[in-house]
């Protein structure tokens, strides 16, 4: 009687090779998702607001179309980025913007709680249409800290622009101008 063989099974060596295949596949996908949760922990992009040069927010390309409101651009990374300070060194300024009373006290208080050092919460001049967290040189990583307590996008904090804001900053290290896109807390 002749014998057959299965071919499953029998042969050690594709048995072998299958499970190396299996384990260099289960590697690869916890390599991608080692990398993928640490693009969500540290993104490596961040939105940046274009506009006129005048701080107009309609900014028109070389062509004389109007340019997008905000572009992806490669982040700075984070040994570039002075480390963030301890909260009751940074002087943080909040504007309401929004004309929705009590708005930027409501967000001042918010920082209170997280112990910056705050400066009497103050009325823009203007309604603005859009949130802006400015910092000073060397306090990025601060309006980053103060964005994410205020749930602010990161994409709204930006250096604070050589011409004067329509406000005094005083000595703020940090200036909140909220604005009517409804970034930011809202007062109860």
């Amino acid at each position: 009687m002749a014998r057959t063989q299965s071919s499953r099974g029998s042969n050690p060596q594709a048995a072998g090779l299958a499970a190396g295949r299996g384990l260099l596949i289960v590697l690869f996908a916890v390599a991608i998702g080692v990398l993928l949760l640490a693009r969500a922990v540290g993104p490596d992009t961040t939105a940046v607001t274009t506009g006129a040069p005048d701080g107009d927010q309609a900014g028109t390309n070389a062509a004389g179309q109007p340019a997008p409101a905000t572009s992806v651009v490669p982040s700075t990374t984070a040994s570039t980025i002075p480390p963030k300070k301890e909260p009751q060194t940074v002087v943080v300024l909040v504007a309401n913007g929004r004309g929705v009373a009590g708005a930027a006290k409501a967000n001042a208080d918010a920082l209170k709680v997280q112990n910056y050092n705050l400066l009497s919460p103050v009325d823009y001049p203007n309604i603005e249409t859009s949130t802006a967290v400015y910092f000073r040189a060397g306090y990025q990583a601060d309006a980053l800290a103060v964005a994410k307590v205020l749930t602010i996008d990161v994409s709204k904090v930006k250096e604070l622009p050589a011409a004067p804001l329509p406000i005094d900053v005083k000595t703020a290290n940090v200036v909140v101008v909220l604005g009517t896109d409804g970034q930011g807390l809202m007062p109860s």
